[in-house]
């Protein structure tokens, strides 16, 4: 059988949602972060990906800048 992993975008707070939600229950965990490289879309450091853990059930969250506009590369 096929796990499902939910997948949430953000505008610019997936970081801070995933520490409310750590914060709250204590089990949780992150399993990685990818953050964007300075000849990325967006601005370098910026979160794109967090993949953490919740009572054992995993979660994958994306994040984007807030106003959804994407920078051009160069």
């Amino acid at each position: 059988m096929q796990k499902i992993v939910p997948f949430l975008w953000f505008d610019a707070q997936a970081e801070e949602a995933v520490a409310f939600y750590l914060s709250v229950f204590k089990d949780g965990k992150i399993h990685a972060t990818t953050r964007y490289p300075e000849d990325g879309p967006q601005p370098a450091g910026t979160v794109m990906t967090i993949a953490f853990e919740l009572q054992g059930e995993q979660f994958s969250w994306r994040s984007r800048n807030a106003s959804g506009q994407r920078r051009p590369r160069r």
